[in-house]
């Protein structure tokens, strides 16, 4: 259950570093002018 649970923190991990350092990969559908959009 431990090991499962260390796996599972990784992968977010690793995810949460790609989305930050790489957010077009994570979010292709989002482009540039949509996200200025959602933030105004």
């Amino acid at each position: 259950m431990i090991i499962l649970f260390s796996i599972l923190a990784v992968i977010c991990l690793i995810l949460l570093i790609i989305g930050l350092v790489k957010p077009e990969k994570v979010l292709p559908w989002v482009k540039p002018e949509k996200r200025k959009n959602l933030l105004q």
